[in-house]
């Protein structure tokens, strides 16, 4: 049976973990990392980072785990690094082609009264954004 990693995802944000939290230990498995590690990692990157409305912490978390998947593991690799950071651009791109930023607050803001909500629908549709990119991108070899 397959696993749907982005069903696990939207459940463990709409039980309160923040939305890289989220991500990360949906796709744990596949980077060998536990749980509780994942749950540590991405702890800081909610909100935008610390909740500062920064990076999405589903770009964070997304390129961890395109990072951990095909990163070097050793600084002389160049073929991993160019190879991760080819990958982490398309990503990139990809998400730029449905969203104009990558920033919690800008992704966020209503535009009829500037302001931003976190944990929101908005955020749930996201966390679904990124997990359909990166069921994409872990999966090319």
């Amino acid at each position: 049976m397959e696993i749907n990693r982005k069903e696990i995802a939207l459940k463990l944000f709409n039980e309160k973990y923040n939305c890289a939290q989220s991500i990360l230990i949906a796709y744990s498995d596949l980077v060998n990392i536990d749980r509780k590690m994942a749950l540590k990692i991405a702890s800081g990157f909610g909100g935008g980072i610390a909740r500062l409305g920064k990076t999405c912490g589903t770009i964070n978390a997304a390129v961890m785990l395109l990072s951990l998947k095909y990163g070097e593991e050793e600084k002389e690799d160049i073929e991993s690094k160019t190879k991760t950071r080819e990958i982490i651009r398309k990503f990139m791109l990809d998400f730029g082609k449905i969203h104009k930023s990558i920033s919690c607050a800008d992704l966020l803001t209503e535009e009829n009264d500037k302001t931003y909500v976190m944990h929101s629908e908005k955020c749930a549709n996201i966390v679904e954004e990124v997990c359909d990119l990166l069921d994409k991108y872990l999966f090319l070899e």
